[in-house]
């Protein structure tokens, strides 16, 4: 596309900020005037009867959504907020196993309006190849607009990688060492280096949104806990790109990444864990800005274990996306990857699958959910998942190892109660995550199944984590 257009949308999906943002970058580089547009999050029910989106979830995106109108404001720009991301009351779990593509959300409706009433062929994009997320610019694309997508919040791009989407390694190691040095050819490929925001000062001309299609209506704020590990209702924790951008200069300039993997498997606090995944899962953050100012890092502190470990889990992070892209829907059926005679065949009889979805029942769900189980340490976790929206890798782990393989509860519903739960939900890694415990994704081993008793024995051995988080 080489014409200047005379004006676009923009549409923020993931990815609000306005660094290393490519798509935004070419939509302004190819039109005249763009219309910035964006999306809140719904309360809509979903197929497990609960809320699809818990209050914290709206109220970290909300704040994201502020700081990126905010932003925008200072180079002269305005941001069009449609409230309602979407008028389909399944999770992305049941649209990947339904053939039915008549449902346009309302968000979509919203843009299409919008670009009609405009004049507006183009859209710009952020690309997002999962089923519900493609099903969106399937609507676009049948209403006669133009949608230019573009693949980023990755690593790397497409043509850097020594192997095609379709054949990327499914195993993690495989891709690992074939990013990291196995090609002779691109040994140690390096990410690209973070875009910086090309707006233009003032706009050409100035859209102003329709009153009836937009609202800037503001959540009022959720308290989170004073025993949160990410306080998000303090400033410096904001769910914005400023927030985020600033977390990562003092991150990187501390002495934490030096110790990153030492401290990553505890369960609560502030400084065990990078905590950048909120900021990346709604995109106010790039990978790649993680990556460059960890190299920084690394120049002037020294590199070890612990600041490759950074970079280690960037990499599960891009890994888990690749999979979604190469597998789409298959990532969000009962069976996941596997064939059904596959999830019915264990390699050991400790071994469960996602054969015991089946055995699936309401009580047990709800227990887990409630954080009423006969697991007094699942208890606490469960807690304060649900009251913070925030849970340690670890614990994430622990508590669906015991919903799939202890409950017999349905990895997909395990799945949306965390995508109701979490501020930092992302539907790569969450559902990449809970197929490989449940054994239908891409772990070799079949599944995993955590002690219980020895996990509690190993990351709280004084019981001082349950009780920080009693009833």
């Amino acid at each position: 596309m080489a014409q200047t257009l005379e004006k676009v949308i923009y549409w923020f999906r993931q990815d609000l900020r306005l660094h290393d943002n490519p798509a935004l970058t070419q939509a302004h580089a190819m039109s005249q005037t763009v219309l910035h547009v964006t999306h809140g999050l719904t309360d809509e029910e979903t197929q497990w009867g609960f809320k699809r989106h818990s209050l914290n979830r709206q109220q970290f995106r909300r704040q994201g959504i502020d700081g990126l109108r905010q932003a925008l404001q200072n180079h002269g720009q305005t941001l069009v907020v449609f409230e309602t991301y979407s008028a389909i009351t399944a999770t992305a779990n049941t649209i990947a196993d339904s053939t039915d593509t008549s449902n346009a959300t309302s968000t979509i409706a919203s843009i299409i309006a919008l670009a009609h009433q405009h004049n507006i062929k183009h859209i710009f994009c952020e690309a997002l190849e999962t089923p519900e997320e493609e099903q969106q610019v399937q609507s676009l694309l049948a209403a006669g607009l133009v949608v230019n997508r573009y693949i980023q919040s990755c690593l790397y791009e497409d043509n850097q990688l020594p192997f095609s989407i379709e054949d990327t390694p499914d195993m993690f190691t495989a891709f690992r060492q074939a990013v990291e040095n196995s090609n002779p050819y691109r040994k140690n490929i390096q990410p690209l280096s973070p875009l910086a925001h090309a707006l233009k000062a003032t706009p050409t001309r100035v859209i102003k949104p329709m009153s009836t299609q937009a609202t800037e209506v503001i959540l009022g704020a959720v308290p989170t806990s004073h025993r949160s590990s990410f306080p998000f209702d303090q400033p410096k924790w904001f769910g914005d790109e400023y927030a985020a951008l600033q977390h990562v200069s003092s991150y990187f300039s501390s002495q934490l990444p030096q110790t990153y993997k030492l401290t990553r498997n505890e369960l609560t606090g502030l400084n065990y864990s990078t905590h950048f995944s909120p900021w990346l899962a709604h995109g106010a953050l790039s990978p790649r800005t993680i990556w460059q100012a960890l190299q920084k890092h690394e120049l002037k502190h020294g590199a070890n274990d612990s600041t490759y470990w950074i970079g280690f889990e960037l990499l599960w992070r891009e890994h888990f996306r690749l999979m979604a892209r190469k597998y789409g829907a298959a990532l969000f059926r009962k069976n996941g990857l596997k064939k059904p005679a596959q999830t019915n065949q264990s390699r050991r009889p400790q071994e469960l699958h996602a054969s015991h979805s089946s055995a699936h029942t309401n009580a047990n769900f709800q227990r887990w959910q409630t954080g009423e189980t006969d697991q007094l340490f699942i208890n606490a976790a469960m807690r304060e998942l649900f009251t913070t929206g925030f849970l340690s890798n670890r614990l994430r782990q622990i508590v669906a190892s015991y919903a799939i393989h202890n409950l017999r509860i349905d990895w997909r519903a395990g799945a949306a109660w965390f995508e109701h739960c979490l501020i930092d939900y992302d539907v790569h890694s969450n559902q990449g995550n809970w197929a490989y415990i449940a054994g239908v994704g891409t772990d070799p081993r079949g599944g995993r199944q955590f002690n219980i008793d020895k996990q509690m024995k190993t990351y709280d051995p004084d019981g001082s984590y349950q009780k920080r988080w009693q009833a």
